[in-house]
């Protein structure tokens, strides 16, 4: 991903084969001075653009503090941009799934440790079902302890 801040001097075109005057036209904040242009380039091009944005923009849009420079707003906006996204939201399937296992706990006192610390981990069993394991010798108190963060 090759995004930068334009200087206002270097001229580009878009993937459309837009040329400066017609990109002006349809993006008027391009020609605004004082106005920050965020340009995110096609694979190492440094011509070719395949976005334009105004910055200001995407501060409201990211939520990005507006007291960050220029430069370290663009920082910011990229490492939204490249992070990794988020674990998707337990699936019905995995909610049943460890309803059962903690009734197994319950019921027969068995759980692995695997299977505790990934229900937790997915917000699937709290705090007092973990030490319900405990309770039932399930796993350790250090096991508690790390999967939970508590002592």
């Amino acid at each position: 991903m090759n995004i930068q801040l334009w200087d206002k001097v270097k001229e580009f075109t878009t993937l459309d084969g837009w040329a400066m005057d017609e990109i002006k036209q349809k993006f008027p904040f391009v020609g605004v001075a004082g106005t920050p242009v965020v340009l995110e380039y096609l694979g190492h091009s440094n011509i070719m653009v395949g976005a334009i944005d105004n910055l200001d923009i995407l501060r409201d849009v990211y939520r990005i503090d507006p007291a960050l420079s220029d430069e370290e707003a663009l920082q910011a906006y990229i490492a939204v941009r490249t992070a990794p996204p988020p674990d998707p939201e337990p699936s019905a399937e995995e909610r049943i799934a460890a309803a059962l296992e903690f009734m197994n706990l319950e019921q027969f006192g068995f759980a692995s440790f695997v299977e505790v610390e990934r229900n937790f981990d997915r917000g699937l069993w709290s705090e007092a079902m973990v030490s319900e394991a405990v309770t039932k010798g399930a796993i350790t108190p250090a096991e508690f302890a790390d999967i939970t963060g508590d002592a």
